[in-house]
């Protein structure tokens, strides 16, 4: 006795790319119920591994068409059309301390930066000094810092900001970390 097992049924993508990214080109990610199936997106034939896909899709300022077209062996086709718009990255506008600063060991420092995003996603921050960030990314636009002695000598801070699409902006600045002024009677 031999069975065989008909299969007329198009293939079952899973498959949901972002509405909105600040990435691009964008990497899209899915699965389908068949490892012989063929994925291409926007015409590009994704990368395969089992019934995993994964493709990089360049994207348009604002809205891109986003075609996904599944084949499998059979002939059976599944296709979809989604949208995904590209948005943009945070600008820094300014940010303290500014680059050439004088800081004093055992002063407190207030590390601040002002950011816009052109499409008022909300925004992140996160200060860094010689790449070590200084705490977790909050929309707080300002933090302390408070050099040590082991921080004598010229440092690089860094304010970073980032949307939730994936944009990520950074700006630095040389600081100089001193002693204090002997103060004098």
């Amino acid at each position: 006795t031999i069975n065989v097992v008909r299969d007329n049924l198009p293939p079952v993508v899973t498959f949901q790319p972002p509405t909105k990214t600040n990435l691009n080109p964008v990497p899209l990610n899915g699965s389908v119920d068949d490892s012989l199936t063929t994925v291409t997106v926007n015409g590009i034939t994704a990368t395969r591994t089992q019934r995993d896909f994964s493709v990089s899709v360049p994207l348009v300022s604002g809205s891109t068409p986003i075609h996904l077209v599944a084949m499998s062996p059979n002939g059976y086709s599944t296709v979809r059309d989604y949208s995904v718009t590209l948005g943009t990255i945070p600008t820094i506008q300014s940010m303290q301390p500014a680059d050439g600063a004088k800081l004093y060991i055992g002063t407190a420092v207030p590390m601040q930066a002002t950011a816009t995003d052109q499409q008022g996603d909300p925004i992140q921050y996160q200060f860094s000094v010689d790449g070590t960030p200084l705490g977790d990314w909050a929309a707080a636009s300002s933090r302390a810092w408070t050099p040590a002695i082991t921080h004598l000598g010229l440092r690089q801070v860094t304010v970073s900001v980032r949307d939730a699409y994936g944009g990520v902006n950074t700006k630095d600045a040389e600081a100089y970390v001193v002693r204090s002024p002997v103060q004098h009677p």
